[in-house]
């Protein structure tokens, strides 16, 4: 198979993790952002060749797509046994690839699942940096812990919240500074990334906040 449906098949798999979802009959994708899902959409032809898909908008106007075929369905269920936010985990086929597809698949559910802050504490005016990701399964979490680490990204501890009113844990994990100060960010960008220009300019600020920082030293 080659290295860009291969490359596809990884953002795939991480979107249907993500804001996609997997039934027994169909396969979509939702988003607010137009980027992604015209990705979505190449990444599938590329990995299953021309089909048709299911177009609408939700009640909050988010737009999505949904392919309705059990065949192709079938061949994702090959990846995970299971879409479901509790059970879901990266795909061995990704963990065996190659650091190229690891990449894609992390930046994908960056993408739907991170968020990068940059916030100024009200009382000291210090700096506060992170990207985080969160999902409902802890397994998914470890195992992007594990993969970020194996790039030279480091983690802090993995944790959890309730959300008011609930029961289900929502595990994350945040990505911080590291030493000498902002390597994770700057590998972060460097190695994963974002697609969507707003992450982008997100973790752009992080990046350059270091460096305003240094010359004002």
């Amino acid at each position: 198979m080659n290295r860009d449906i291969l490359e596809a098949r990884a953002r795939l798999l991480a979107k249907c993790i993500g804001d996609g979802c997997v039934s027994q009959k169909y396969f979509g994708y939702t988003n607010q952002n137009q980027d992604l899902i015209e990705e979505f959409e190449q990444d599938v032809q590329t990995v299953f060749g021309p089909v048709h898909f299911g177009k609408g908008t939700t009640n909050s106007k988010t737009n999505f797509r949904f392919v309705y075929r059990r065949k192709l369905v079938r061949k994702l269920l090959e990846f995970l046994p299971s879409f479901r936010s509790k059970d879901v985990a990266i795909p061995q086929a990704i963990l065996e690839g190659t650091e190229k597809e690891r990449c894609e698949f992390l930046r994908a559910l960056f993408d739907d699942e991170g968020s990068p802050t940059l916030i100024r504490h009200s009382k000291t005016g210090d700096l506060k940096r992170k990207i985080s990701i969160t999902s409902k399964s802890r397994k998914l979490i470890a195992g992007v812990k594990e993969v970020l680490e194996e790039l030279g990204i480091t983690t802090n501890k993995i944790l959890y919240y309730v959300k008011k009113g609930y029961k289900t844990k929502i595990y994350y994990v945040d990505i911080t500074g590291g030493k000498p100060w902002g390597t994770n960010f700057i590998r972060f960008q460097r190695k994963v990334g974002f697609k969507s220009k707003s992450k982008q300019k997100r973790l752009e600020k992080i990046v350059s906040s270091y460096k305003r920082m240094f010359k004002k030293g």
